[in-house]
């Protein structure tokens, strides 16, 4: 999915720590599904993205920075 290979690439340009340790985290969608809006034939993916790091010894904000401008 695009905003998974997105994040994930936001995160290794954006954090140190992601770019050396790429095995450390991980980023997958938990739960969701396709979601109607009206008559139309429109519809929207409504899902929740995880991310998962294990191991991290800096501040959180050097995950949360990036995670932030890549919304």
């Amino acid at each position: 999915m695009l905003k998974l290979n997105s994040l994930r690439e936001a995160l290794t340009s954006n954090c140190r720590w992601c770019k050396a340790s790429p095995e450390k985290f991980t980023v997958f969608i938990e739960s969701g599904g396709i979601e109607t809006t009206g008559e139309s034939p429109s519809f929207l993916y409504r899902y929740n993205l995880v991310l998962f790091v294990m191991d991290f010894t800096e501040s959180i904000d050097n995950i949360m920075l990036p995670v932030m401008a890549w919304l």
